[in-house]
């Protein structure tokens, strides 16, 4: 697994294959050029896994990324990835549940994401979870909401715009389409 662009294009991650499903170069190509510039964005990557997807939002130019994992194992490789890009000052590592609860403490911190980003586990029913916990007010105005899926799971709400990539679905949500 590595970086596909940016100040950090080609360094390697390290990875937890057997416990993790690494998005796909193709996929995380797809997602940046949807997003387009997100210089000096915030970014809050849920489900983070390895950070694969924050840290080259990160080299993509965003100003910080808030990642979200509840393994222990897999928030010492997101901090460990952060160290081997550089970006240990440009992110912070949450060991957390993504619940109700995790939603109100960012807005209870005033904080407001220009892109979220969730990759939940594939077809475990967890996305129906997160569309019952996600508070959109966490979202910039002109932000977007991406969940990453399988073909195989509906999320509640109708997307603004989906991409299918192979047996993956990129589903883009905003402010108002929810």
């Amino acid at each position: 697994m590595r970086i596909i662009g940016g100040t950090a294009k080609k360094r390697k991650l390290l990875s937890r294959s057997d416990i993790v499903r690494p998005t796909s170069d193709r996929i995380k190509e797809t997602l940046f050029n949807i997003l387009g510039d997100i210089k000096e964005a915030y970014f809050l990557d849920l489900y983070a896994g390895t950070g694969n997807i924050g840290i080259e939002a990160l080299s993509r130019g965003a100003s910080h990324t808030f990642f979200v994992e509840n393994s222990f194992d897999l928030c010492k490789i997101i901090k460990e990835n952060l160290q081997i890009t550089g970006f240990r000052q440009n992110g912070r590592v949450l060991k957390r549940k993504v619940t109700k609860n995790l939603f109100n403490t960012f807005l209870n911190k005033c904080l407001i994401f220009d892109v979220v980003f969730a990759d939940p586990p594939y077809e475990e029913g967890i996305i129906k979870d997160l569309f019952r916990c996600i508070d959109f007010n966490i979202v910039a105005k002109d932000g977007f909401f991406v969940v990453q899926h399988s073909i195989r799971e509906t999320p509640k709400f109708r997307a603004r715009r989906t991409i299918r990539i192979g047996d993956t679905v990129l589903s883009f949500y905003d402010k108002i389409n929810r």
